[in-house]
């Protein structure tokens, strides 16, 4: 146990992913653990899929294996989670709330206009 590294998995292309880099970079984290980037819609998401798929009901990323065998996502309960155990607080971050208040916001609303759209143009 005492060589355990966490292992997380980040989409290339999911802001939720960059959240949680952003914090573990600025955190002084990175270096502890092992990252699989993937880039979605490949051979290896669907492995990665396919590999996350028993440890819970629907797979999202980032992903992390906290401990052998076990497996948190989200990225606010993986933040939360990790501020512990470095004994930091993501307020306090310059780098990580110049993303969660601009660019990350931005792509949540960018996301959530887009699926209005989708539902709009099936209703017709």
């Amino acid at each position: 146990m005492a060589d355990f590294r966490p292992k997380v998995w980040l989409n290339h292309r999911c802001p939720f992913c960059m959240k949680f880099m952003t914090f573990v970079r600025e955190a002084g984290l990175w270096d502890r653990f092992d990252a699989v980037v993937f880039e979605p819609g490949t051979d290896e998401h669907a492995a990665v899929k396919a590999h996350l798929e028993p440890h819970f009901d629907s797979v999202s990323f980032p992903t992390v294996e906290t401990a052998p065998g076990t497996f948190m996502k989200d990225s606010d309960a993986l933040i939360a989670h990790y501020e512990g155990v470095a004994g930091v607080k993501a307020d306090d971050m310059p780098l990580f709330q110049y993303y969660v208040t601009g660019l990350f916001l931005q792509a949540v609303e960018l996301h959530r206009e887009n699926m209005r759209l989708k539902e709009g143009a099936g209703a017709h």
